[in-house]
């Protein structure tokens, strides 16, 4: 065989071998994919059941609202011990064949979304696991309100409200005890029309599960 001849064999080879090494990669690309999918649900569905078959099953079904109850189950087809384990933020909160009723106050969890998980292994180490999912929105107190007021020589009023929860339903900016449209104020004297002296500024604001806030009263001065 002369040079040539076995420079392209050697060349045909080391071809062959990348797209061998091309093709595994694909395959294992593949296979990974499949089984993150498997560990996460589809679409938003109430009760929530361990992917992996076992004879250990776990189920968590949190209700679809605002501060919902958590129904926990964890079961064994070897019957026998069997030890649960119910998490909310990855910090343990309970056995599971549960109900947890009304979980944002019973855990004192803030307003937003939470994760919650159900795991079990029975005596022979078989487990099952379902979570963290992020299946609990709280919404317990009422919304971060700010009347932004700076003072000077020109008075500024800037009205905030915000809600980490079910968000702001109502919103008011009051001066000297009167409603006035919400908006940013850069000089809030000449702008509202208000005369020389002492004038107060407050904001109130109301969530759409009822929770309302208000700040206290801020005083200003206005100079002409």
């Amino acid at each position: 065989m002369s040079d040539t001849s076995q420079i392209a064999t050697n060349q045909y080879r080391f071809l062959g071998r990348i797209v061998v090494g091309l093709l595994i990669l694909a395959a294992v690309l593949l296979m990974a994919v499949r089984v993150t999918n498997a560990n996460a649900p589809s679409n938003a569905i109430s009760a929530l059941k361990s992917p992996i078959p076992s004879p250990v099953s776990v189920v968590l079904d949190c209700e679809e609202i605002w501060n919902p109850s958590c129904q926990t189950k964890a079961t064994s087809t070897l019957g026998g011990q069997l030890w649960s384990y119910f998490y909310v933020d990855g910090r343990y909160r309970g056995r599971a064949n549960v109900v947890y009723t009304n979980v944002c106050s019973r855990f004192s969890l803030t307003d937003g979304w939470h994760t919650a998980r159900v795991y079990a292994v029975d005596a022979h180490h078989n487990s099952a696991s379902v979570g963290p999912y992020r299946v609990i929105k709280c919404d317990r107190f009422g919304p971060d309100v700010s009347t932004g007021l700076r003072s000077g020589w020109k008075i500024q009023i800037n009205p905030v409200a915000s809600d980490r929860g079910s968000g702001i339903d109502t919103k008011t900016l009051w001066v000297d005890g009167a409603p006035r449209t919400w908006k940013n104020y850069s000089n809030a004297c000449v702008q509202l029309g208000l005369a020389k002296g002492g004038h107060s500024v407050r904001v109130s604001a109301t969530d759409n599960l009822g929770h309302s806030a208000t700040t206290t009263a801020h005083w200003f001065l206005c100079w002409k």
